[in-house]
């Protein structure tokens, strides 16, 4: 999801916006060509293919990135999402480094040596592809299986967007119309001028001082007043129903929704949907699903950053993030029973990093070792197949 939004940024900035609704299936088939890239290169696979393929990635991206490090259309290329934020300079030196290992692999393509006979190569080629495609498919049904963003389980929102005392900031709204791009601050933001295209947000600091963990978190309610600390600092678990745009949020598990709602309200817990659209748009949203819960607004991408799904649920006490659930994960019936704090919905969801990556290397790599260990066996299998097949 954070690729596609990039993408979208790209297709902005090159005046392709009629690509946007490809940008979710671009950014899992781009990320799937290079992982199976990599993994054929690192088997041996199709040693010629693959080193051609390597090259002619880098030879197009590495010109592509020295063209947005000099007129900088976008931030950062969003290589790797929030796990590692490079600057258009810093990408363009990254690609540099790998194009000169795509031309020594392809210059050495002919001494590379497979791990699969020649039958059995296209195997671990293609189960590259599905593992890529599949992780992507994952993340995207549910949410990611590791977050790498500011808005992680376990952060206290406030204290995140701490500066040390007695700096000064100041929060700046990029927007643009008719090709002009125009700052605004908050109180004078376009918020119901639709001809308006948010383009950035950023936080102006004194020089030197380092930029906090959260720099661009806001909420305000329906007359524009901002209640950021209102929310975060009231006391109590607090229900937070996200969509950065309900004209396509998903509506199948409204009933959840509703649920959880009449759960808060009869349990003295604070319920919002927060969202990016106007006034319009959230009509048609209560007047389609009978939302009677009170509503908040921020900004599309801080929406975005928070939470991948549309919509999405995150559960704060007193600040603090305790989990966060795309709309198949919503809380039932069965789980909204009794109060939070004393059921495993009212506590933090923990995470063991460590084990999520280590099942992920072994879910790749346990049926390509056992594809390599039972290789014979295999191939035989499938030239008595190839013999069936020809004879008929």
């Amino acid at each position: 999801m954070g690729s596609s939004y990039k993408f979208v940024d790209y297709f902005r900035a090159f005046d392709l916006t009629f690509l946007n609704d490809i940008a979710i299936p671009l950014a899992i088939i781009l990320a799937a060509l290079e992982f199976t890239i990599g993994a054929s290169i690192l088997f041996g696979s199709y040693r010629k293919t693959s080193a051609w393929s390597a090259l002619i990635f880098m030879g197009f991206f590495t010109p592509l990135t020295l063209y947005l490090a000099l007129k900088n259309p976008v931030t950062d290329c969003g290589c790797f999402g929030d796990a590692l934020v490079l600057s258009n300079w810093e990408t363009f030196g990254k690609n540099i480094v790998l194009l000169l290992l795509a031309i020594f692999i392809f210059i050495k393509r002919e001494i590379i040596r497979p791990l699969f006979m020649e039958s059995l190569a296209w195997i671990p080629t293609f189960y590259a592809f599905c593992f890529s495609v599949g992780i992507s498919i994952a993340g995207i049904t549910n949410l990611p299986i590791l977050d790498f963003r500011p808005y992680k389980v376990g952060v206290n929102i406030e204290e995140a967007m701490q500066l040390p005392e007695g700096t000064s900031t100041e929060y700046i709204l990029v927007y643009e119309k008719e090709g002009v791009k125009k700052e605004f601050t908050l109180d004078n933001y376009p918020a119901d001028d639709n001809s308006w295209t948010f383009i950035e947000s950023k936080t102006v600091l004194p020089k030197g001082i380092k930029q906090p963990a959260i720099k661009d978190f806001f909420l305000t309610n329906e007359n524009g007043e901002i209640v950021t600390q209102d929310i975060l600092l009231s006391e109590g678990y607090t229900f937070l129903l996200l969509s950065p745009d309900l004209s396509i949020a998903d509506v199948n598990y409204i009933d959840r929704i509703n649920e959880t709602f009449d759960y808060a309200k009869e349990n003295g817990y604070h319920f919002y949907l927060v969202t990016a659209n106007d006034t319009q748009k959230l009509h048609e949203w209560s007047e389609g699903t009978g939302a009677e819960y009170p509503v908040l607004f921020s900004d599309i991408t801080i929406i975005e950053t928070i939470i991948r799904s549309n919509p999405g649920m995150v559960l704060l006490h007193e600040g603090t993030i305790l989990w966060k659930k795309s709309p198949k994960e919503f809380p039932t019936e069965t789980e909204l029973n009794g109060p939070l704090n004393l059921s495993d919905l009212g506590s933090e969801e923990k995470i063991n990093v460590s084990n999520v990556i280590l099942s992920c290397i072994l879910i790749f790599f346990a049926p390509i070792l056992v594809i390599l260990f039972f290789e014979k066996t295999i191939g035989r299998f499938f030239d008595r197949r190839k013999k069936v097949i020809s004879n008929k």
